[in-house]
């Protein structure tokens, strides 16, 4: 049966894959995570599990019961090792080209042979710690320039966006003293902010 997810849910559950996909997840995240999903009004069996369970799963347990979850709700397993999986491709390609082209210093610090999620990860870390150091501001802003363009292109696109670097900026900026949401919100575009207000629950 699948489930009747609305758009916050669907982007919960989807950053949740990605995390226990990329391997980037404590326990003590994946019981957050989890009991959050059950929260917002999804209650499987398996993510009852996940939010309750005190053992300390291997990757490959953790993500076996991911796709458990997934499967609950209707949604395709996913494979690490599967470029043509729902979560890990295709690519935004144009997206990183532009970033690069715009800030260059910023896109030495990824790895362009990952995959989408891996790469806006790396980019929201380096976006917060360039703004603690105090370093290259005019590229962060063109950082964020080219976000804003590039959220009129195809779904998976936007879908890096949302759940891959402002899903993972504003974690990043919670776990950073002295960081707020404000100081990078001045620095997004109407529809940058828009989004970013449905990652983080504003709206």
């Amino acid at each position: 049966m699948a489930y009747p997810l609305h758009a916050p849910l669907h982007y919960r559950l989807r950053h949740l894959a990605k995390r226990v996909v990329i391997d980037a997840i404590d326990p003590d995240q994946l019981r957050e995570m989890a009991a959050d999903l059950i929260a917002h009004g999804l209650e499987t069996p398996s993510l009852v599990v996940m939010a309750t369970s005190p053992v300390q799963w291997d990757h490959q347990e953790t993500l076996a019961r991911m796709n458990d979850v997934l499967e609950e709700v209707g949604y395709p397993p996913v494979d690490p090792l599967d470029e043509e999986s729902w979560l890990l491709g295709p690519r935004a390609t144009a997206m990183w080209d532009a970033i690069a082209s715009a800030a260059p210093s910023i896109a030495e610090e990824w790895d362009r042979g990952d995959s989408d999620f891996l790469i806006a990860g790396d980019l929201a870390r380096n976006l917060v710690s360039r703004h603690v150091l105090s370093r290259d501001e005019d590229e962060v802003r063109r950082v964020f320039d080219v976000i804003e363009r590039q959220l009129d292109a195809w779904a998976h696109v936007r879908e890096v966006i949302l759940t891959g670097v402002l899903e993972d900026l504003a974690g990043d900026i919670a776990r950073t003293p002295g960081v707020s949401n404000a100081d990078f919100e001045a620095m997004f575009g109407p529809e940058t902010l828009r989004l970013w207000r449905l990652s983080t629950g504003q709206q």
